[in-house]
């Protein structure tokens, strides 16, 4: 368990002194006001990929899934219309949060892009969404 906490301190460490690449402001649908958050992407100059980081909050309650945790699907879609379903975020009370590490996404294709969040991946309704822009 030790080198677990000491590779979360280590890229919590980083991505703190790291610069955001893009952002999207995650804004819920007119069925889900409620819902809002930010999805991030950080490049690291030593990588090929990008870091994910996603905060959502104001998620509707649905059927609980394991452990009394719901799980929603991420899909980007880049500014070519090339759809990615990202790894899926559990959200708990309202909340969830999401990192992870892709190469499958490049910084370069993302601005212009969206962020959505849908309520399962086989499922079209979407609950959020937010355009990727540059990071200021």
């Amino acid at each position: 368990m030790k080198n677990f906490h000491s590779y979360i301190s280590h890229t919590v460490s980083f991505l703190s002194e790291e610069q955001i690449y893009a952002q999207a402001e995650i804004k819920g649908t007119d069925f889900f006001p409620d819902i809002n958050g930010c999805t991030a992407f950080y490049r690291h100059t030593h990588e090929k990929g990008i870091f994910v980081v996603s905060a959502i909050f104001g998620l509707p309650d649905k059927e609980l899934g394991h452990n009394g945790v719901c799980s929603y699907e991420i899909n980007l879609v880049d500014r070519q219309k090339s759809s990615l379903l990202l790894p899926h975020i559990c959200g708990n009370g309202g909340l969830a949060f999401s990192l992870f590490y892709t190469e499958e996404i490049h910084t370069n294709e993302i601005i212009g892009g969206t962020v959505a969040i849908l309520r399962s991946k086989n499922s079209l309704e979407q609950l959020a969404c937010g355009l990727i822009l540059p990071a200021n």
